[in-house]
């Protein structure tokens, strides 16, 4: 329980196929059965087997012992549907999430942000979208959460890229990378971000800044114990 994080993010295989032992053996603690779970669905998102995932994660749901803890439960539980591409029951999801009175408010934020995300993927509404991730923006910003700004930027980094406004998407990657700074938390939106902002500054043909920009993402994958992933190989097949 306590090792399963680390786990995940250095050996994520051995991981995977220790944390299934684990769960089908059966762990009687409510608490470390939610954890186990929780830990196997963000292992099994990235492997990209959407749907086990999405079981796992529902299975951490029902058995949190505190409401508190549901609330990055619910976020992989969206993460998994909309990978798997059900983005109506992502945004179920997010929608039964966001009404859980007990949730703390950080994760509250980072939910409306999730839910603006997949919104956007699932009806492309992006003045809707604009409006509900400036809010959870506001709201990040006066909790000084990291991680609700730098999720509401890439939102908003998408929009506008989707408007083709390549400039002011950059500022957006740029900013989200700024707010997380080199602390080990958040790994996997620090990575997303380092990649977008390769997309934008191919888009704005500044190719030695993309290319410079690559080789960074590519030393921050190996300086946190991870191969180069599909997602990067194509981010740099594009660039080249």
């Amino acid at each position: 329980v306590d090792n399963a994080p680390s786990l995940v993010d250095r050996a994520p295989r051995i991981a995977a196929e220790l944390l299934r032992r684990e769960l089908n053996h059966g762990v009687a603690d409510d608490r470390d059965r939610a954890t186990l779970s929780m830990a196997h669905a963000h292992v099994l998102v990235s492997a990209g087997k959407h749907e086990e995932a999405a079981l796992r994660a529902r299975q951490a749901i029902a058995a949190a012992t505190e409401p508190a803890e549901q609330g990055p439960m619910y976020w992989m539980l969206a993460r998994a549907l909309l990978s798997g591409g059900d983005n109506d029951a992502a945004v179920m999801a997010l929608e039964h999430a966001s009404t859980q009175t007990d949730l703390p408010d950080a994760w509250r934020a980072r939910i409306l942000a999730s839910l603006a995300m997949v919104r956007r993927a699932a009806w492309g509404a992006l003045d809707d979208v604009d409006i509900s991730v400036h809010r959870v923006l506001e709201i990040g910003e006066t909790m000084e959460d990291a991680f609700a700004i730098a999720y509401s930027l890439t939102d908003l980094w998408l929009n506008h890229s989707v408007r083709r406004q390549h400039l002011t998407a950059l500022e957006c990657a740029d900013r989200a990378l700024q707010t997380l700074g080199a602390s080990s938390q958040y790994m996997d939106l620090r990575a997303y971000a380092l990649h977008v902002r390769i997309f934008s500054l191919q888009n704005l043909s500044r190719w030695s800044d993309a290319e410079m920009a690559l080789r960074q993402a590519r030393q921050f994958l190996l300086d946190s114990g991870r191969n180069e992933d599909a997602g990067s190989s194509v981010t740099a097949a594009v660039l080249m």
